[in-house]
């Protein structure tokens, strides 16, 4: 009798156990299941840094707006110290280069230790390295790490060697206006580029000629005619108007981004239409890849490295670009948009008739 209960106890803790075959079967099973939801997971993860990216320029655009309240002009690109005719002479003048936006709107963004370190009277520039109050330079100042100016999506955070300095990168750029071969051809009979974020006194009366493509915080100073815009200045509406884009860069860090100077490109962009009618290209996340054809390699397809180093680009799925506009809305340009609405959006004053709804 005792036999055949150890027989029966045997044959269930048998039946109990798993077989090496079903084992497999679960593991491939849960593998499945993984694989599945990875990309879900990962889809909810991008999706909720573009929300925190999202944020971060509707505070800089709130920022800026609440600059023009308190100054009654929206904060300029960069503001020219008044001293020298361009931002870069044959002299190597880079000190007229003075405040930039990033630093400009710092106590707007409750940022306000970070811009007492800055000094910007009497003759310091961006790149000073004459120590302030504050026991810093300007240069050193602007090492200084600014979360609310990076992109969660933005993993390229090298700093920017530039002028003797090492400058804390950033994911966002003002936007001076717009550089379109088109228009140019029109309004001026030629295509020459007029960069809206230089200082630059030579170009002073081709400003003027296309003053319809001016952006809504391009470079200001008494010295080229251009001063900063006021939000009346704003014809073609404040949702119809960007102030702060996107911009990143993975591979290149001397053609990275920073929000502390305000020389040429560092802190501002145009939103492009090149000479063989792209528009596309200059969207790129990448300077390299769009530079590079320029160069003689041709992995972007064709362009103009200049007029990459002055772009908006963005990281997001599906190439989506975020913009802050004129009236403190947040909303992303898609990758298929149309050329002519892209461009519109740039310009504060172009009269362009078109409707969009994105």
């Amino acid at each position: 009798m005792d036999r055949i209960q150890r027989q029966r106890t045997l044959r269930v803790h048998r039946y109990a156990a798993f077989t090496l075959v079903e084992l497999l079967v679960v593991i491939a099973i849960i593998g499945v299941l993984v694989a599945l939801l990875l990309p879900a997971v990962q889809a909810a993860r991008g999706a909720a840094r573009r929300i925190q990216c999202a944020n971060n320029l509707k505070q800089i655009g709130l920022g800026c707006l609440n600059y023009e309240s308190a100054n009654r002009t929206l904060p300029p690109g960069v503001e020219g110290k008044e001293l020298f005719n361009d931002d870069d002479t044959p002299g190597g003048q880079k000190a007229e280069v003075g405040i930039a936006w990033g630093v400009a709107i710092l106590p707007y963004v409750e940022e306000q230790a970070t811009f007492d370190q800055f000094d910007f009277s009497g003759a310091k520039h961006y790149n000073s390295t004459v120590l302030n109050s504050s026991g810093v330079s300007n240069q050193q100042a602007g090492q200084n790490e600014i979360e609310q100016y990076r992109c969660p999506e933005d993993t390229f955070r090298q700093p920017f060697f530039a002028h003797g300095n090492n400058w804390a990168t950033s994911s966002y750029r003002a936007v001076t206006g717009v550089i379109d071969h088109n228009r140019y051809q029109i309004l001026a009979g030629n295509t020459f580029n007029v960069w809206f974020d230089r200082l630059n006194r030579g170009q002073n009366a081709q400003r003027e000629v296309v003053d319809e493509l001016r952006g809504a915080m391009p470079a200001v100073s008494s010295r080229i005619n251009s001063r900063a815009v006021r939000i009346s200045q704003v014809t073609d509406g404040t949702s119809k108007s960007v102030l702060v884009g996107e911009y990143v860069q993975q591979t290149q860090s001397p053609r990275a981004n920073v929000w502390a100077s305000g020389w040429r490109y560092h802190s501002k962009g145009h939103i492009i239409r090149g000479p063989n009618e792209e528009v596309s290209l200059y969207r790129i996340p990448d300077t390299g890849y769009c530079a590079a054809p320029a160069r003689g390699d041709n992995p972007g397809g064709g362009g103009d490295a200049n007029l990459c180093f002055r772009t908006l680009t963005s990281v997001h799925a599906g190439g989506v670009i975020q913009y802050c506009y004129a009236d403190g809305a947040v909303r992303g340009v898609p990758e298929g948009i149309d050329g002519d609405v892209y461009l519109s959006l740039g310009t504060i004053a172009g009269q362009e008739v078109v409707n969009f709804d994105f």
